[in-house]
């Protein structure tokens, strides 16, 4: 006799929204690159082990990043120069559980 028994998947739904701001910027200016994760209201668990990376374009030079928001342990945060572009930050998070965000500002300036 077969029996069938329930079954639940358990998925995260996570959203990136990314603002650039002015949207441009002379050679002795800075920019504001704004990141907002959020773990949607459609999630049904807490999502674990989240790497985002984001690419900077050749031309701009990062200069300092800052993490906000509301999240049970910090992200850690990376930045990596390596050419042809103007390098890759990495945020690795061990868990965000459905409902905060964690809002990231990186400031950046026209440069190698």
């Amino acid at each position: 006799m077969e029996t069938s028994l329930p079954v639940t998947i358990l998925e995260a739904d996570i959203s990136v929204t990314k603002t650039f701001s002015p949207d441009t910027i002379d050679l002795d200016d800075e920019a504001i690159v704004g990141l907002e994760i959020s773990h949607t209201g459609l999630s049904n668990t807490v999502a674990k082990d989240i790497v985002l990376e984001d690419i900077l374009p050749a031309g701009l030079r990062f200069v300092t990043g800052s993490i906000g928001g509301t999240f049970p342990a910090a992200p850690t945060f990376v930045y990596d120069p390596s050419p042809p572009t103007g390098g890759t930050i990495s945020l690795s998070f061990y868990e965000l559980p459905p409902g905060p965000r964690c809002l990231i500002w990186l400031r950046v300036t026209p440069g190698p």
